[in-house]
């Protein structure tokens, strides 16, 4: 083997979105993320940084998440009451 052990090649394009045995599909990527959700990368950072956006990064520094995530948390943020509401 002329590879060393452990030694990976990064992917010439995103990996599209995988299926997993929960349901749902794993976006990697904010460019993915940001197709489903219909925004540009920049918002779906954004997101991450100040309204809790359910992704994890990945050691590339990717980010990751489900399909399953994304849905639980718009239904929670259009459950919650509207803020900065006149008083």
């Amino acid at each position: 083997m002329s590879r060393l052990k452990g030694q990976l090649k990064a992917p010439k394009e995103p990996l599209s979105p995988s299926f997993n045995p929960f349901g749902s599909y794993v976006f990697h990527g904010a460019p993915e993320i940001a197709r489903y959700m219909r925004c540009t990368p920049p918002t779906i950072y954004q997101w991450v940084k100040k309204h809790a956006f359910p992704a994890c990064k990945m050691p590339g520094g990717s980010l990751c998440t489900t399909t399953g995530l994304i849905d639980r948390w718009i239904l929670a943020r259009a459950a919650r009451p509207p803020e900065n509401l006149p008083q």
